[in-house]
């Protein structure tokens, strides 16, 4: 007979549902006693009624609700609507894992992001190849590496998008509606100390600015310090 032991997966190191009243993102997947990442809303972000799950009659153990629940999410206006942390959520020198809902209203020629860290990662819509794409920092002078999804992204309609960063193998992996989409090699980088933004990103220029502002909704984000497997 042979035993195997197996601890239980790190739960999550951040998670935003956006269905708060008013007032900053909530943080709900931090351990107790640790430093939450709440997020704050600017520009034009709003929270409404679209978010992913709708109306919800059943609470997530099947039990009846005592009165139906709308669901909300993070909208943005897609010209300066944005959410951020005050500090930097992930530690991209060890594995990671990024995963969002995501509702477009619009894709057209501008390029959207989902979500950003200064200087760490890029989760986005690339307008030129008109796919979700997930682009990790690379080293000093390594080649640059853009993940790209070979599907299509679709407007109005809610997609599941994931990425994985696995420091042990330095490998990375795209996620699009539980399908892996796209497979890459990439070294790992230092620590980085910006924000975890969402619905914007650096953008290339001197000096760099924020741009690329997604236009729709994004709910129920989550991100994890380990890679998580495709199941």
């Amino acid at each position: 007979r042979v035993d195997f032991l197996v601890a239980v997966g790190e739960t999550t190191l951040g998670r935003w549902r956006f269905d708060e009243a008013s007032g900053p993102a909530r943080d709900s997947g931090t351990a107790a006693g640790t430093t939450r990442n709440d997020a704050t809303l600017s520009g034009g972000a709003t929270r409404d009624d679209r978010g992913r799950r709708g109306v919800q009659t059943h609470d997530d153990y099947g039990a009846p609700l005592p009165e139906p629940v709308t669901d909300r999410g993070l909208t943005l206006d897609g010209s300066g609507g944005y959410a951020a942390t005050s500090g930097p959520v992930l530690d991209t020198r060890g594995s990671y894992t990024l995963s969002a809902w995501v509702r477009p209203d619009t894709l057209d020629a501008t390029d959207r992001t989902v979500l950003a860290q200064d200087g760490g990662f890029r989760l986005s819509y690339d307008a030129t190849r008109g796919t979700w794409t997930f682009r990790p920092s690379l080293p000093a002078g390594a080649d640059h590496l853009t993940l790209a999804a070979d599907r299509r992204a679709t407007p109005g309609v809610w997609t599941h998008l994931a990425a994985v960063y696995d420091a042990s193998a330095d490998r990375t992996r795209l996620y699009v509606n539980g399908r892996l989409r796209a497979t890459g090699t990439a070294p790992g980088v230092g620590a980085v100390d910006g924000p975890l933004q969402f619905g914007r990103a650096l953008v290339d220029g001197s000096p760099e600015e924020y741009g690329d502002y997604f236009d729709g909704s994004l709910d129920e984000v989550a991100v994890w310090r380990r890679p998580l497997t495709d199941s």
